[in-house]
C-alpha cells in the first residue's frame, strides 16, 4: 500500500510539474536532444512544491529582497514601477538596491547600497573584465546572495503576490526556462531572474566556482564586440554555470527546489504565480556609453603605463645601486694600492 502511495504521489508531482509549463511542454518539443531530455529529468527529481504545506515551515530564506542596477543609466519607469509592486507585496521585508553609482531615489523603504568590484571576491577580475552590466549582475547578485541570503530579483519582474512562502518552505529556489528558440545548447536551464537562497548555500559555492571555470573557456569561444559575441559569452560565462551547479551531484538539498516557468512568469494566456518576467532586458541593456568604454580603455591603458613605470623605475634605482656598488669597490681597491 505505501509504495502504491508513493507512486501514486509521484504521478501526481510529474503531472504537476507538466502544468507548470503552460500549454506548451518541452516534451512536446520534436527536436529535443539528449541534454534537454536530462535537464528536463534532473528539474523534474528537484522539483516539490506543496502548497498546503508552506504555511506550516519554518523559515529559511531571510526576508531580505535584493535588487542590482549598474551603469551610467537611470532605472526606466517601468523598472521603478517594478520595484514598487515588489515593496507592495512585502511590507516586511528590507528592500535593497545596490548599484555602482548614486541613482535617483524610488522610494522611502529602499535601502541603497554601494556594490564594488571588491566585494566579488574570487570572480572580482571577471567583474572588472566585463563590460556587459548584465554579466556583472550576475556576479554581484551571486555575490550578494553568498554573503547575505534572501531573494534576488532581475528589475523587470512585476510581483503580483508575496514570494514569503517559498522563502520560508526551501533554502534554495529558482526558475526553470524553457525557449524553443535558445542559442544555448539546450532549451531548458535554470534561470538566474528570481533567485531565493540562505547564505552560503551549496550552490551557490559551486555556481561561482562554474563561473571562474566558464569565464576563460568561452571567453576565448566567442570573442569580438558584436551582438551575437556578446550574447553568448553572456549565456555561458553566467548563465549555463547555474544550471550546472544545479545538476551537479549532492549540491541541492531536501529543501532545495526548481520551479517550473509558469511560478515566475506569464506562458500564453496563463498569469505568473508569483510574479512575471517582462524580459525588459537586452544583451545591449545598460551598456556603457563610447565615451565611458574609452574612459575604461583610457584607465587600462594608464594602469599598464603606470606598472610600466614602476618596472622601469625598479630597474634604473636597481642599475644605479649596482653602480655606486661597483664604485665603492674601485674606491677601496685604489685606497688599498695607495697604502702599498
Amino acid at each position: 500500500l505505501q509504495i502504491m502511495m508513493l507512486l501514486f504521489a509521484s504521478f501526481v508531482l510529474a503531472q504537476d510539474f507538466e502544468k507548470g509549463f503552460g500549454d506548451v511542454s518541452p516534451l512536446m518539443k520534436s527536436d529535443l536532444t539528449q541534454e534537454d531530455l536530462r535537464h528536463y529529468h534532473e528539474f523534474a527529481k528537484y522539483y516539490k512544491y506543496s502548497p498546503g504545506d508552506l504555511n506550516e515551515s519554518v523559515r529559511e530564506i531571510p526576508k531580505k529582497l535584493h535588487f542590482i542596477w549598474l551603469g551610467p543609466f537611470q532605472p526606466q519607469p517601468q523598472y521603478e514601477k517594478n520595484l514598487l509592486s515588489w515593496l507592495d507585496h512585502h511590507p516586511d521585508w528590507e528592500v535593497i538596491l545596490w548599484t555602482d553609482r548614486p541613482v535617483e531615489p524610488i522610494a522611502e523603504r529602499i535601502i541603497h547600497h554601494r556594490f564594488e568590484s571588491k566585494l566579488c571576491g574570487t570572480l572580482e577580475e571577471m567583474y572588472t573584465e566585463t563590460m556587459n552590466y548584465s554579466e556583472r549582475a550576475a556576479i554581484a547578485a551571486a555575490t550578494i546572495l553568498q554573503m547575505q541570503g534572501g531573494v534576488y530579483v532581475d528589475c523587470d519582474v512585476e510581483c503580483f503576490q508575496s514570494i514569503d512562502p517559498l522563502a520560508r518552505n526551501f533554502d534554495f529556489f529558482c526558475p526553470i526556462e524553457f525557449s524553443e528558440d535558445s542559442c544555448l545548447s539546450s532549451c531548458l536551464y535554470a534561470g538566474k531572474y528570481v533567485v531565493g537562497s540562505t547564505a552560503g548555500h551549496p550552490v551557490l559555492q559551486s555556481y561561482i566556482k562554474c563561473i571562474k571555470t566558464n569565464w576563460a573557456k568561452y571567453t576565448n569561444a566567442y570573442l569580438g564586440n558584436d551582438r551575437d559575441a556578446k550574447l553568448y559569452r553572456l549565456k555561458y560565462r553566467v548563465l549555463m554555470p547555474l544550471t550546472d551547479a544545479i545538476l551537479k551531484e549532492s549540491i541541492m538539498t531536501k529543501k532545495s527546489t526548481v520551479l517550473p516557468p509558469l511560478f515566475f512568469k506569464t506562458v500564453g494566456n496563463k498569469r505568473g504565480l508569483f510574479c512575471n518576467h517582462q524580459q525588459m532586458h537586452t544583451v545591449e541593456s545598460n551598456m556603457p556609453s563610447i565615451q565611458h568604454q574609452l574612459d575604461h580603455k583610457i584607465k587600462k591603458i594608464m594602469s599598464s603605463i603606470s606598472n610600466f613605470n614602476l618596472i622601469f623605475i625598479f630597474g634604473i634605482s636597481f642599475f644605479i645601486f649596482v653602480q655606486c656598488v661597483m664604485l665603492l669597490n674601485w674606491y677601496f681597491l685604489f685606497r688599498q694600492r695607495e697604502k702599498k
